[in-house]
């Protein structure tokens, strides 16, 4: 008799998870964690090394030199309850429109929440943890109240596909790289050398390392996204690549009255591979991200149905190749 009672609540059990499946597989990735202050304090404290600013850094950010090592974590808030319900709606759309094949890059998200205005109200990352500003949460209300589900994946869930993107690109390093160098002709060398650029690079926690070169067409140019002469905050940057010089096994920034610099979306040879990306496009970090988020928008049928380029067809070779048989 016991033995049938056992049968029979397995054989319910069983018939459960099947039919909530969807239930199951999407509450796995979206198991979202949020950091108090103290935690997200202590992100920022082993993740952001503020020495790497250069002076427009700190002073288009207004960073008091005095306080600067407690610059973030003073502006550091606890998130709501209200907080958390938004996020949470925002990845359990997100996910019920993703293909289960690409479910994994939302597997135990942390995020941190800062007050308004820092880091220009940019989201962004440090190490494991998405940054968010207030006014970006609180922006989420309106598409909740409304049910836009899809125009809230378009302007809100893109972003924070974005950047779990990036959290990616840190637990991934070599995967990333296989891509870069691989796929998109990008080299990665240990130093620029003559690189007077660097005063003027804003800094970005989503893309530290400067040393890529995309080597194209007989082309070696080294892409930037550097402030303005007049810049007023930090979104004020030029997208440039400088021409670079090579000499045996070393790249070189050419003297001032040497050096070309373009646009980057005025220069042939990154238009080979990186045409139609505007933004998002002065580091191969910020491009895979981009582009990424574009292949997953299509793949969910939300938007850039037409887009495509080169880099875009070797994205897909790369998932196909690389990323499906490791994920």
């Amino acid at each position: 008799m016991i033995q049938i009672i056992l049968l029979s609540f397995i054989i319910i059990l069983v018939i459960f998870f099947i039919k909530n499946r969807e239930l199951f597989i999407n509450f796995r990735f979206y198991n979202n964690k949020y950091l108090s202050k103290t935690e997200a304090c202590q992100v920022i404290d082993n993740e952001l090394d503020i020495s790497d600013y250069n002076d427009m850094d700190f002073k288009l950010r207004n960073i008091n030199i005095e306080n600067k090592n407690t610059h973030y974590c003073d502006r550091l808030l606890d998130f709501l309850p209200a907080d958390k319900k938004l996020l949470d709606w925002v990845m359990e759309i997100i996910t019920k429109k993703t293909p289960n094949k690409l479910r994994f890059l939302f597997n135990n998200i942390t995020y941190g929440k800062y007050e308004m205005n820092v880091e220009n109200n940019f989201p962004h990352t440090h190490g494991n943890t998405i940054f968010l500003t207030d006014k970006f949460i609180s922006g989420i209300l309106y598409y909740l109240n409304n049910n836009l589900e899809e125009d809230m994946i378009r302007d809100i869930g893109v972003i924070i596909i974005h950047e779990c993107i990036h959290l990616w690109q840190r637990k991934d390093t070599k995967l990333f790289y296989k891509l870069y160098i691989y796929y998109w002709n990008f080299i990665k060398v240990k130093k620029i050398h003559n690189n007077y650029f660097v005063d003027r690079v804003r800094y970005n926690p989503d893309g530290v390392d400067l040393n890529w070169v995309l080597s194209i067409k007989n082309k070696n140019i080294l892409l930037l996204s550097v402030y303005k002469k007049n810049s007023k905050h930090i979104g004020h940057v030029d997208t440039i690549g400088v021409f670079l010089k090579k000499e045996g096994i070393s790249y070189i920034v050419p003297d001032h009255s040497e050096v070309e610099i373009k646009q980057l979306n005025k220069i042939k040879e990154y238009n080979y591979l990186f045409e139609n990306i505007n933004g998002n496009n002065y580091h191969p970090n910020e491009l895979s991200a981009e582009l990424i988020s574009i292949y997953y928008m299509k793949l969910m049928g939300i938007s850039h149905k037409n887009f495509n380029n080169r880099a875009l067809d070797q994205i897909n070779k790369w998932f196909e190749n690389d990323v499906y048989k490791k994920y």
